[in-house]
């Protein structure tokens, strides 16, 4: 070994012979080297692997962060929705898809819960007219029929409404994308949605009568303004190749056609409960 103050060659021993110089350091840094002298090479921090703890924690302030800009983007299509929803375009997609998602699982929570309820009070109803154990009754709403089933219908309804919207635009000579028109759609979805909101929450506490009519009512007005209000967004400048009105009837069309289909599908669902 040789010693690194003075150059002096050393078979064995922590110490040199000639000058008393600590070997042992010297060869805990030639463990440390590469070869050739080459020291180790010493990876970033970036490149190693993150704690699974620091990794959810992460995952779930990236959650909360879009759950707040949702919380603003909702309150602002509340406040004024025709203003707000027109300045919207391609960046507040996700906000539009999460209001469409929003609309149908409260949609279809409504539906399951108002056959859960027909349900319940129909076996009530014999069971008092004919005893407990006459094997009259049905079961109540089941989560396949009667939840999954019309949310993928809400979602299947929702995509070929945007669709429609897009298309006559884009028949009008209307500069858009499809993703602009989810966004202000979803934009306009914002009040209808809150009032299924309002329908779900009176229906679980068992309120009914004129308040939950009128609220009904109000929901398949909104309903039927959000794409309407899709195309009075878009200024016109004179070189559109119909009036925004017949593009309206046009979607129309397409949405009672929709209506029609969809419904019969949850409607024979309603009543497969009840046998019929």
């Amino acid at each position: 070994m040789i010693c690194p103050n003075c150059g002096s060659e050393n078979e064995q021993g922590k110490f040199c012979a000639k000058c008393g110089a600590n070997l042992a350091r010297e060869e805990r840094s030639s463990e440390q080297d590469g070869p050739e002298g080459q020291s180790a090479p010493d990876f970033p921090a970036s490149s190693r692997t993150p704690h699974p703890s620091r990794a959810d924690n992460g995952y779930g302030e990236g959650t909360k962060t879009v759950f707040r800009q949702y919380f603003k983007h909702a309150l602002a299509a509340l406040k004024r929705p025709f203003r707000y929803g027109s300045t919207r375009n391609e960046e507040s997609m996700v906000h539009g898809i999460i209001t469409v998602v929003l609309f149908s699982f409260f949609m279809s929570l409504f539906l399951y819960v108002t056959v859960d309820k027909a349900a319940r009070f129909y076996n009530r109803s014999v069971d008092a007219l004919f005893g407990e154990f006459s094997g009259l009754g049905f079961a109540g709403a089941s989560f396949g029929n009667h939840f999954l089933k019309p949310f993928i219908i809400f979602l299947l309804y929702f995509s070929v409404i945007i669709a429609s919207v897009y298309g006559v635009l884009r028949m009008m000579d209307v500069k858009t994308s499809m993703k602009e028109v989810a966004a202000r759609y979803g934009a306009f979805l914002v009040l209808p949605t809150v009032i299924v909101l309002l329908v779900v929450l009176l229906t679980l506490w068992n309120v009914g009568g004129v308040l939950l009519a009128v609220l009904s009512l109000f929901l398949f007005l909104t309903l039927a303004l959000s794409f309407a209000s899709v195309f009075y967004s878009y200024k016109d400048e004179g070189g559109r190749r119909f009036d925004p009105v017949y593009g309206t009837l046009a979607v129309y069309v397409v949405n009672l056609f929709l209506q029609f289909l969809f419904a019969d599908i949850l409607v024979s669902s309603f009543f497969h409960v009840f046998g019929w």
